[in-house]
């Protein structure tokens, strides 16, 4: 089945230079998230024994991270957040490969994902490190601007400028990950390339399509407040589907040379 999408368009020309190029991507139409949902619940249904079972195992570091905070208060956050974004990438290219076997027509398997694990392994890890380095700034500035806060009991007219300081800076951030991680993992995955020119043409692809990557970034936010909501067992559900949409929204956006194939 083909992307929702409008026609394919270039929005940035691959060069010669070996670094920082922007790949060129497709102009996706509003419903296209909803399509990638589908395609990744298919997904989900043709492989439901190792979706669960990869989903489950992959709750138990939000089900901890969830006790721990409960435990000993806000000083496990930080150590969370950055445990969370190192076995996140990791759990998310076991759903990818087996997406990626099923558009080729194959049967997932364990030696195919070790193969394309170590591929672009160097770059992947890159990644891996950029995502820590910020959630460590995040939570830095947050704790300066917490420190900052007036010792008395302040009124809610002396504390607007601190929380909407607070919350303009976390929107602010909140979209740069986005936009630098919204693809970059699958095309490490996929492609030979170094992790400027992912980093770069998955910013470029968001930005070039505002419209869906809101719907999309929605659906995301949902689900993971559902996830994190129910203790940490949505993620069972939503963390394979989720990776599994991802992927179907990687290859809808990012243009190749010649089509895709679809379910």
């Amino acid at each position: 089945m083909a992307p929702t999408q409008t026609k394919s368009k270039s929005k940035g020309k691959p060069t010669n230079k070996p670094f920082a190029r922007e790949l060129p991507v497709n102009e996706l139409s509003l419903s296209a998230p909803f399509e990638w949902i589908k395609l990744g619940w298919d997904d989900y249904k043709h492989a439901p024994k190792i979706s669960m079972i990869a989903g489950g195992l992959f709750c138990l570091f939000p089900i901890a991270s969830i006790y721990l905070t409960y435990v000993y208060s806000y000083i496990t956050i930080l150590p969370s957040f950055i445990i969370l974004a190192l076995v996140g990438p990791i759990f998310s290219h076991v759903f990818y490969d087996i997406a990626w076997e099923f558009e080729k027509g194959h049967k997932p398997c364990v030696e195919h994902f070790m193969k394309e694990f170590h591929r672009n392994a160097v770059q992947s890890f890159g990644f891996i490190v950029f995502l820590v380095i910020m959630i460590i700034f995040w939570t830095r500035i947050a704790a300066l601007i917490h420190a900052l806060y007036p010792e008395t009991l302040p009124t809610l007219e002396n504390m607007l400028p601190f929380l909407l300081t607070g919350t303009a800076f976390g929107i602010g951030l909140s979209i740069f990950i986005f936009c630098m991680s919204a693809f970059t993992p699958q095309i490490l995955m996929e492609r030979h390339v170094d992790l400027v020119t992912a980093l770069y043409s998955s910013s470029m692809a968001v930005l070039n399509n505002k419209g869906p990557m809101l719907v999309w970034v929605t659906i995301l936010a949902l689900g993971t407040i559902l996830s994190f909501a129910t203790l940490g067992l949505g993620f069972v559900l939503f963390m394979p589907l989720f990776s599994y949409a991802s992927w179907h929204a990687y290859i809808a956006t990012i243009a190749t040379k010649r089509p895709r194939k679809y379910k």
